[in-house]
């Protein structure tokens, strides 16, 4: 009798036990459910906040200071990049862009003339040759232009030497293609143009810097930086 009693106990407490480990895998089961549910919705949540956001998706674009004031948007915005790196050929084509000069003065032992910019207080440069041809230009870049580093490299190719000088404590730099004749004063990443130069065509980056850059080196002790 005692023997019937303690296996009824042992089936009874087998029976409660097989219940109770059922009872917690459907329990166990539950909670996967909503936790995967959960994480659908966190996914779905992410991938809409990233798609109304798309500036997210990289890092803003951290303008350095310049002294350059910014312009009012002049016919150079709406001109496509690669026509404003285009260099001009000769004194009459420059002119009937940027008009008469306003200013000439001996420099370099050359003779420089000075125009007027949509930029204040800045002036597009140029020297002539006997034949009215451009020899150098220096063109001051409008801040609402669409030129772009892009149209640049894809004209001049992506590996200039960089030079400091004047601004250089600001992260404006000279970017120089000495020959190709060739050069941009603006950001080391190019993102920020200030100018462009055009200049004969040269076989060493010293030949450059001597006749047309005597404030810019590749050393940065070597120059005064502003």
């Amino acid at each position: 009798m005692e023997s019937q009693d303690q296996h009824a106990v042992i089936n009874h407490a087998e029976s409660a036990k097989s219940s109770l480990f059922s009872r917690f895998k459907k329990r166990k089961k539950l909670v996967i459910v909503l936790l995967l549910i959960i994480l659908a919705w966190l996914g779905l949540y992410v991938v809409t906040l990233f798609v109304d956001n798309p500036e997210r998706d990289g890092e803003p674009n951290n303008t350095p200071i310049s002294s350059f004031s910014p312009a009012p948007q002049t016919s150079d915005s709406v001109e496509s990049g690669a026509a404003l790196v285009e260099k001009p050929n000769t004194r009459a084509e420059l002119e009937a862009r940027y008009g008469n000069p306003t200013d000439t003065e001996a420099y370099l032992g050359e003779q420089f003339y000075y125009y007027d910019s949509t930029v204040p207080s800045e002036k597009h440069e140029a020297v002539y040759g006997k034949n009215e041809e451009v020899v150098f230009f220096k063109r001051v870049i409008d801040v609402n232009s669409n030129i772009s580093v892009l149209d640049i490299y894809q004209l001049y190719g992506d590996k200039p030497f960089i030079l400091y000088g004047p601004g250089s404590n600001s992260g404006i730099y000279l970017h120089v293609y000495p020959e190709q004749g060739f050069a941009f004063y603006g950001t080391f990443s190019g993102d920020y143009i200030l100018e462009v130069w055009y200049f004969p065509p040269v076989n060493t980056l010293e030949m450059f810097i001597e006749k047309w850059a005597p404030d810019f080196s590749l050393d940065r002790e070597n120059v005064k930086i502003e």
